[in-house]
């Protein structure tokens, strides 16, 4: 009998690789029910915890990736001044939306996301 083995930390990474990292970062989950936290919806907190697990877990050229994706698309977003709490990370040209509300600007977890992906990057 031959048995396949991976460890839950790579099955983990793998899954968020290749499901979950879009153009722009991780979606928030992989429906599209046009919910706020719904894809393709990205949140910063999301981000971070996503990486920060990732990373604890030893996988620094995956975390990269990831850090690189979610800052260039802020990097072109804040361009337009816009600074939103969520972004459309499937197509991050086009403004997302879904939820109970209008999307807001600014959101201080965006920025802090920002500063420490910055920071390990370095």
């Amino acid at each position: 009998m031959f048995v396949w083995y991976i460890r839950l930390e790579q099955f983990v990474t793998n899954r968020l690789m290749n499901d979950f990292l879009k153009l722009g970062g991780l979606v928030s989950c992989l429906s599209e029910i046009t919910e706020q936290w719904d894809s393709p919806n990205g949140w910063a907190p999301l981000q971070w915890f996503a990486v920060q697990v990732v990373l604890k877990y030893g996988y620094k050229v995956e975390t990269n990736e990831m850090m690189v994706r979610w800052l260039t698309m802020l990097e072109k977003d804040f361009a337009t001044r816009r600074g939103l709490e969520k972004y459309n990370v499937v197509l991050p040209e086009n403004t997302t939306g879904g939820g109970e509300y209008q999307v807001q600007q600014g959101f201080g977890w965006r920025n802090g996301v920002t500063s420490r992906f910055y920071t390990l990057l370095r």
